[in-house]
């Protein structure tokens, strides 16, 4: 439970928002069917089965207000709930709570009086309780206000269920953020479809591989500085058509060649500090630098193991005397 303090909340909105994407295949989510990719432009995209609610997915103790199709596509079956606040839970992959965000939401609710954006939910299957997929941090605030009930959207436990980084807007996310969500995300789909293709899953995470390799790194490092990396490494870093479980300790010890990289400019700029004289260094500036200048002398690599390695070498290879000047101060 968050600890509120009223001098510290700010007058604010909780904004939603959605993000087009694409699907998750049927083979890499089984029986159940999804939708396929959406096209760029916004056109409707082709259709398998439409997605339902099954009774397993209403549980009881919850209030049924209302079950409709969505209408943008028509193709899933969402119920509109009343859930009691014993039967959600966050998601095992939610992303760490924002306390800013938390008191803005508080802030906002307080001020307009009412409480008006329902959680999105699935069943979590593994007891009989709810999974907040977006909106943990209005689940917070209401148990803060004592509310024992919560409106919510019930969506079908399927691949839908996995766009929790695109429900999840009511905060924009950091890096980190989508990282850690998605390395946890990751961890979920390998323990449950541990032999399914990697590539399969390439969507939820929007096709962004790296983020779960980063997750990786600030799971253990909470002062990665990833930004500076993703640029470098996203378009080498992608998908594979291995197995989960295989490419999982692939994705471990990716980390561990991106936080040796890390390690590498701390240890050049560490170098250019007793080089200056005593004078003050930028330290973002100075790794900006740094990995810009080694980027050239790394040719291309096969896979991402050898581009990392490579670019560990030409960072030794960087003239630090014309990094020196531009970063003091």
């Amino acid at each position: 439970m968050i600890e509120f303090d009223d001098e510290k909340d700010e007058i604010g909105a909780d904004t939603t928002g959605s993000v087009g994407a694409e699907s998750v295949g049927k083979e890499a989510i089984g029986a159940e069917a999804v939708v396929v990719p959406v096209q760029e432009g916004g056109g409707k995209p082709s259709v398998r089965e439409p997605v339902m609610l099954r009774d397993v997915d209403l549980l009881e103790g919850a209030e049924i207000l209302a079950r409709y199709m969505e209408p943008y596509h028509q193709m899933s079956e969402l119920a509109f709930l009343m859930v009691p606040t014993d039967m959600l839970e966050p998601a095992p992959f939610e992303r760490d709570v924002s306390l800013s965000n938390a008191h803005k939401i508080r802030s906002s609710v307080m001020c307009s009086g009412i409480f008006v954006d329902p959680l999105v939910i699935i069943h979590s299957e593994d007891s009989n309780k709810y999974w907040v997929v977006n909106g943990y941090h209005r689940l917070l605030v209401g148990k803060d206000f004592g509310m024992e009930r919560f409106p919510c959207l019930l969506l079908p436990r399927s691949g839908l269920s996995l766009y929790a980084l695109y429900f999840n807007s009511e905060k924009a996310p950091t890096l980190a953020d989508k990282s850690i969500q998605s390395m946890r995300m990751y961890r979920q789909l390998k323990e449950k479809l541990g032999g399914q293709l990697e590539f399969n899953f390439s969507s939820a995470f929007e096709n962004c591989a790296y983020y779960v390799t980063f997750g990786f790194v600030y799971e253990q490092h909470k002062k990665f500085g990833g930004s500076t990396w993703e640029n470098v490494l996203k378009s080498i870093d992608l998908f594979e058509k291995r197995d989960m479980n295989t490419m999982y300790d692939v994705r471990v010890h990716r980390a561990e060649l991106v936080w040796a990289l890390e390690g590498k400019v701390k240890e050049l700029i560490d170098k250019m500090k007793d080089a200056s004289g005593g004078r003050k260094i930028d330290n973002a500036i100075a790794k900006t630098l740094l990995v810009f200048h080694a980027k050239k002398f790394v040719a291309k690599a096969e896979t991402f193991e050898d581009y990392c390695l490579m670019f560990l070498q030409a960072l030794d290879r960087v003239d630090l005397t014309l990094v020196i000047p531009v970063v003091t101060k």
